[in-house]
């Protein structure tokens, strides 16, 4: 027998008229519209009183999300009167242990057709029916279980006070397959709030590595400027100068897994104003011109002897333009050139980082800017794979997006455009 004459026999002798179709396809989108399992399993009781059954009880294990176990149970108004029991906190453990501990382990629906006579149930089932019976005063029940992805993660219990109608096999799969589209509900439920908890322990974290790492690094970097001053070794310059680069890798790693994290939770701080891009551009060039200096990379700027302003974020564009900068230095080889070009275009500015370096294999390329990305990940060149990514996402919150051109063996080039500000 199909679930939906099954339900419509459910009603048929429950005395109901039931528009089936628009029951199953509504359930899982009302189960879905929440992430909280407390109005999820409201849900489910709603949907199956009084329609299919005079009471639902549902008993969550822990792992739904909650520390504890919890237990909800649900009756039509006339059943709550008679059965003074069945409140909201109504424990389907504590009342129906056995049958309960059971279906949980087993996975396996019970259907009992006539509790008054254990019909449907093992002998040594009757103690606890008998004791069911005289608190909920049921005639017919169906446990089932709850169910997702392999995992049990409760039971529902649907039962009958009077006598019309007797619970058997076909309605067990009804009640199963709505019981089924709860669990489904109820584990992203659970995935969800282990998500957030991840999240805000990661935030804790974070926060209090950033704090923490700040003062010793600030006091490695004083110590190795106190160094210089104080020795003309070249062996001990040579030594301090590599401490400072750390330290500056550090201090670059912790800003971008912060920026990582506020973008990851939508904060990233974007005010766009009236900018001189030019500016930018130098203040960037300026951070890699002692490197380009030692490992003999030519580093230029070509750029028109005037440009509009263009709105936007001023420091933040100095942060996309330092790590498309960092990204083509790591990747240009030594006595390689490395271009930023700036020109203006309708409407706006276009500004390119170009190298001479490896180029981007192209099956690659379509992942450049997802995080922890590595375009080149066995060249052994020291990166998080966070910085294009961090890029991206400051160009998308000013409206646009970076882009690239890559040829291996000759090179890449990333571009992005941005708007003149309107005077």
């Amino acid at each position: 027998m199909s679930l939906e004459l099954a339900a419509q026999r459910i009603g048929g002798r429950s005395g109901l008229a039931l528009d089936v179709p628009t029951l199953l396809a509504d359930a899982s989108p009302m189960l879905d519209a929440s992430l909280d399992p407390a109005m999820i399993t409201d849900t489910l009781q709603r949907l199956i009183v009084p329609r299919l059954a005079e009471c639902c009880l549902v008993d969550l294990l822990g792992v739904v999300g909650d520390e504890a176990r919890v237990s909800s149970g649900y009756a039509a108004p006339s059943v709550q009167q008679a059965v003074p029991v069945l409140t909201n906190t109504t424990s389907l453990a504590s009342l129906l242990p056995a049958l309960t501990a059971d279906v949980i382990r087993d996975g396996v629906a019970c259907i009992i057709s006539d509790a008054t006579t254990c019909e449907g149930a093992g002998e040594d089932r009757s103690p606890a029916l008998l004791a069911a019976v005289r608190t909920l005063r049921v005639r017919s029940l169906i446990i089932v279980p709850l169910i997702a992805r392999g995992h049990t993660l409760g039971a529902v219990a649907v039962g009958n006070l009077s006598g019309v109608h007797r619970y058997g096999p076909q309605d067990a799969a009804l009640f199963a397959d709505l019981s089924h589209r709860a669990a489904i509900a109820l584990d992203h439920a659970a995935l969800f709030r282990r998500a957030m908890r991840a999240n805000a322990a990661r935030e804790a974290l974070l926060t209090v590595v950033s704090h923490d790492l700040q003062a010793p690094l600030g006091a490695i970097a004083m110590s190795t400027t106190a160094l210089r001053a104080t020795t003309t070794d070249e062996t001990a310059h040579a030594i301090s100068h590599t401490i400072d680069e750390a330290v500056e890798w550090m201090h670059r790693l912790i800003r971008d897994l912060l920026d990582v994290s506020s973008i990851e939770a939508g904060r990233l701080s974007v005010i766009p104003r009236q900018t001189d891009l030019l500016i930018m551009l130098v203040k960037g060039i300026t951070m890699f011109e002692a490197e380009a200096k030692i490992r003999h990379i030519t580093l230029s700027l070509e750029a028109p002897d005037f440009l509009p302003t263009v709105w936007a974020d001023g420091e933040r564009i100095l942060q996309v333009v330092v790590n498309l900068l960092s990204n083509a230095m790591k990747f240009t080889r030594e006595g390689g050139c490395v271009t930023v070009r700036v020109a203006e275009v309708p409407r706006g500015v276009r500004v390119e980082v170009s190298d001479t370096g490896p180029g981007i294999p192209v099956d690659l390329q379509p992942f450049v800017f997802d995080r922890f990305s590595r375009s080149h990940p066995a060249s052994g060149v020291r990166g998080t794979g966070l910085g294009l990514a961090i890029a991206q996402s400051i160009m998308t919150a000013h409206g646009t997006r970076l882009d690239l051109q890559s040829v291996p063996g000759v090179g890449s080039t990333f571009g992005f455009r941005l708007d003149t500000a309107v005077k």
